[in-house]
């Protein structure tokens, strides 16, 4: 039992799953930080993307912790950092 949050007792823990494959990167597209590895997604990479929360605008926060529904705020990340999916990665030989 969790005795902080009681109302949790027997809950199944929370899977995230990500968006799905997406991509390569085209030329041209600004480069973004994969939240997992922190390097840099580029062009001809394939990403995902990942809830990450409510972010930091007040009214989402306190959506969420009411239990009410909230947008929810993404960030990218490697397809290969989220899955180990390294068929069609390019991290080996970034």
């Amino acid at each position: 039992m969790n005795e902080n949050r009681p109302e949790f007792e027997g809950a199944q823990p929370l899977r995230i799953t990500c968006t799905g494959k997406m991509g390569p990167v085209p030329e041209g597209f600004a480069a973004a930080e994969c939240i997992v590895c922190l390097r840099l997604i580029t062009t001809g990479q394939y990403f995902t993307t990942l809830p990450v929360g409510c972010g930091d605008n007040p009214e989402n926060r306190s959506r969420a912790r009411m239990g009410a529904p909230f947008p929810i705020v993404f960030r990218a990340a490697h397809f290969a950092c989220v899955t180990g999916d390294e068929s069609e990665s390019m991290l080996s030989i970034v």
